[in-house]
């Protein structure tokens, strides 16, 4: 693969040879390389003095996983799962045992405004400390699915080539704070198309004041837009509708044990009509697990209108579940 080039911070960032040093420096000395089992799984960072590490919540699928962290200051480090937020792809590890002078990158108030440039430190594919540019490119929160046993994840949109490894390292703003943790990349047939997905700052927040799992409600369901399904599905749906196809159920998850169907037309959750799949996700994640949700759909192979009311289950407890 091609080789990655350690590059220098872009736009408002290049505040002169000194600072972009002293900035990288600081990443660097706080960031670590996640091990699960021994072997590596992504990146992460401290975030505190006492050893907590903040990391992306999708690299713990196995409660039995033995977890470490590499420093480049203190070397390997045992570590336990404290907390996770499988909605925003957030994970909370403390060392054990804690520390005392842990090298802690300071946390931002707010989420990154769209246009605003900003640097990622991870170890993409085994390569340590590399220093990578992004730029905002929406200025509005998204919703990617990132499989049926995590479901959805609320993502920032940046333009930025990120790779394997990255997940859970920090993206920093010009004053070297933390916005955002690395999550997942925009990809097809497994290449990267140069978009990066980033959880917000809030989820971290949240999690380091809980310091306990969340509590993400989850519908076991994927859909996509009708105009991206093949003309032959879009001719059998009722003329001028707008709505979202159901194309993934999670086994014996909510939307199944309901009775949807995959090729499910959803026009409409509650009394909201669906056009786009943030309407979905907003409804869903305004709830709780064990609310009950109720949608109208169009099943094109009967013919006819049917409604649906699911109880909503919890997606940190999906993910622990065997297969």
């Amino acid at each position: 693969m091609a080789c990655l080039i350690s590059l220098g911070l872009p736009g408002p960032l290049s505040v002169g040879a000194a600072s972009r040093e002293t900035l990288y420096q600081r990443a660097v000395g706080a960031s670590v390389e996640v091990l699960l089992d021994g072997r590596h799984n992504g990146s992460g960072f401290f975030v505190n003095a006492t050893g907590t590490i903040v990391t992306a919540a999708h690299l713990f699928t196995r409660s039995n996983a033995v977890v470490e962290v590499l420093s480049p200051r203190f070397g390997r480090l045992p570590c336990l799962l404290v907390a996770r937020d499988v909605g925003h792809d957030v994970a909370l590890l403390q060392t054990q045992p804690p520390m005392r002078q842990a090298p802690a990158l300071p946390l931002a108030s707010r989420r990154p405004g769209v246009g605003e440039d900003l640097m990622q430190l991870g170890a993409p594919i085994f390569r340590q400390a590399l220093w990578q540019p992004g730029r905002v490119a929406k200025d509005a929160v998204g919703y990617e699915f990132y499989g049926p046993r995590l479901g959805y994840v609320e993502v920032i949109y940046l333009a930025a080539m990120m790779q394997g490894g990255t997940s859970g390292g920090p993206w920093l703003d010009s004053k070297g704070r933390v916005v955002g943790v690395q999550s997942g990349s925009l990809s097809m047939e497994n290449r990267p198309m140069g978009m990066a997905y980033l959880a917000p700052v809030e989820a971290v927040h949240a999690l380091l004041k809980t310091r306990r799992d969340a509590a993400t409600p989850d519908a076991g369901v994927g859909v996509d837009h009708p105009w991206e399904m093949d003309p032959s599905y879009i001719k059998q749906l009722p003329a001028n509708s707008t709505g979202l196809v159901v194309s993934v159920l999670r086994t014996n998850g909510p939307a199944a044990r309901a009775g949807l169907k995959l090729r499910d037309f959803l026009m409409t959750v509650g009394e909201r009509p669906l056009f786009r799949i943030p309407d979905l996700l907003q409804e869903i994640r305004r709830r709780q697990p064990g609310d009950t949700l109720q949608l109208r759909a169009w099943r094109p192979t009967e013919k006819t209108n049917l409604t649906f009311t699911l109880t909503l289950d919890c997606a940190e407890t999906v993910v622990w579940q065997k297969p």
